[in-house]
This record gives structure tokens, C-alpha cells and sequence, in this order.
């Protein structure tokens, strides 16, 4: 490893299709990666400065999320099964795949889809190449907006060194890439060729 300056590289207010673009080709293979998918692209319920306010936020998320046949207050976390080299579900938040809300329960008898989908990767199996080689497109392909990425790179001292993130932090939108100084300079050349690739992606190639 290289004892390379630390640096930020930003795409600032990155749509959703760039994200995609960018872990279709990422040029390495992550320590770890967490992900998370919106059916229909529909955001969580706003935060609310009082009971009135979250009711009427809850009303309008209610709403959409019925209008669109999603299942209000549902989500499943997704494991990466190495026998079957499949994504297989788990309960969410180690509870029940949707909340005890009489519009989630008949939404869901009613065949709605999920609203929110996680997933995990890990570099000791095949899970981040599966991922990308064939269940992301599968997941937009079905309408999920993917809505945020975290990829840790490389790490040091138990800790993230290396990172690529969408819109995970609330205060910086878009996608970041920061390089650590534990990282390679072949790995570093490696994604500044990549990242500044994506500035200039046209979304035209949605294969």
C-alpha cells in the first residue's frame, strides 16, 4: 500500500441512473457494500415537527404508496446466499416484513410490493459481482429506484479508509468517492479513470 494523500471526489445531486451506472462499472471489488431500493422511487414519510404534521406526512405516503400498489411501512433486508449464488430475504430490522398497520396488512393480501429493499455484499463471497451482473437490473426492471449506496473500500485500523457513497450523507448528495491512505496506486488510478468517466455519462446505455 501507497501513502497517498486522502481525497474527495464528488458528482454533485447524481440521479439515481448514474449510481446505477456507476456500480454496474466499478472497477474493483469492495471490502463490503450496503444498498438500498424504493419501490417506485416513493421516499419515507417527511420528518414532522409535531403528531398533526406526522399524521398528515403518514396520509400522503399512505396514499401514494397504495395508489402505487406498495405496501406502506414494509421492507426486507436481502443476504447473499453463496450455494444458491442468489439474494434470499430476511425479516427487516430482525421484525416482521411489514408494520401491524391495517392498510399494510391488506395491502400486502393485496399483493403489494415492498416498499424498501436492503442488501449486503461482502468481499470474502461472489455476492457484489452477482449483485451487479444480474439482480440490480432485475430490481429496476421491477421498479425499484435504487436511493443509496455505501461501499467501503479498503479499511484501516478496523475502521472504512477507502469509501464511494450515494447519497448517504444527508449534507452532501450525490455520489462521493473518497480515497484513503491505505489504498493502492494502482487501485487509485483505477477509479479516478472511473469516476471521472461517469461525468461525462450520457444515460443513453440502459442495458
Amino acid at each position: 500500500m501507497a501513502n497517498l494523500a486522502e481525497m474527495d471526489m464528488v458528482i454533485e445531486s447524481a440521479p439515481s441512473l448514474l449510481a446505477v451506472e456507476a456500480l454496474r462499472t466499478f472497477p474493483i471489488v469492495p471490502y463490503d457494500g450496503r444498498f438500498r431500493f424504493l419501490a417506485n422511487g416513493i421516499q419515507e414519510p417527511k420528518w414532522a415537527r409535531d403528531d398533526e404534521e406526522k399524521k398528515e406526512n403518514d396520509r400522503k405516503y399512505i396514499a401514494t404508496c397504495l395508489e402505487a400498489k406498495v405496501i406502506p411501512f414494509s421492507g426486507v433486508s436481502m443476504d447473499y446466499v453463496e450455494k444458491e449464488k442468489l439474494f434470499a430475504p430476511k425479516a427487516y430490522d430482525s421484525g416482521p416484513l411489514t408494520s401491524c398497520r391495517e392498510d399494510s396488512i391488506n395491502a400486502l393480501l393485496e399483493g403489494g410490493k415492498i416498499h424498501k429493499i436492503f442488501l449486503e455484499t461482502s468481499r470474502h463471497n461472489e455476492g457484489f459481482g452477482v449483485f451487479r451482473g444480474n439482480f440490480l437490473q432485475t430490481l429496476i426492471d421491477k421498479g425499484y429506484v435504487l436511493d443509496d449506496v455505501n461501499l467501503c473500500l479498503t479499511m484501516r485500523y478496523h475502521n472504512p479508509d477507502s469509501t464511494f457513497k450515494f447519497n448517504v450523507d444527508e449534507k452532501r448528495k450525490g455520489l462521493i468517492l473518497h480515497l484513503g491512505s491505505n489504498i493502492s496506486e494502482e487501485d487509485t488510478g483505477k477509479l479516478e479513470n472511473w469516476f471521472k468517466s461517469l461525468r461525462t455519462y450520457d444515460g443513453q446505455d440502459n442495458s
